[in-house]
């Protein structure tokens, strides 16, 4: 990574300009496909919706996102209640009888 003396004076990459011996053997199918594959990764980063707004909402915006998903997690969990008591009330409907519930 360092070029030049033991620590490349400080620069960690080597100069962009200079011509490197690497040579690149992709034939054109590979570089097509690479081409493809890349388009494809990009297309997800493009339909992110982080990329897609504009800007980030207030802060009011999020408030009432944030009370709106509790009052949903409220409701949810009331009717999850209401749901448990009807079935312990089925359940103790007939005390006194072999396999009650206390």
């Amino acid at each position: 990574a360092f070029e030049g003396r033991p620590r490349g004076d400080a620069k960690l990459y080597p100069e962009l300009s200079k011509a490197y011996d690497h040579k690149n053997e992709n034939d054109d199918r590979e570089i097509r496909r690479i081409i493809e594959r890349i388009y494809y990764e990009l297309g997800y980063v493009d339909t992110h919706p982080v990329v897609l707004c504009p800007r980030y909402p207030g802060d009011e915006v999020i408030d009432d996102i944030v009370a709106e998903r509790e009052r949903e997690l409220q409701d949810r969990w009331k009717e999850e209640a209401m749901d448990r008591d009807a079935e312990r009330k089925k359940r103790e409907r007939n005390t006194g009888v072999r396999g009650e519930l206390r």
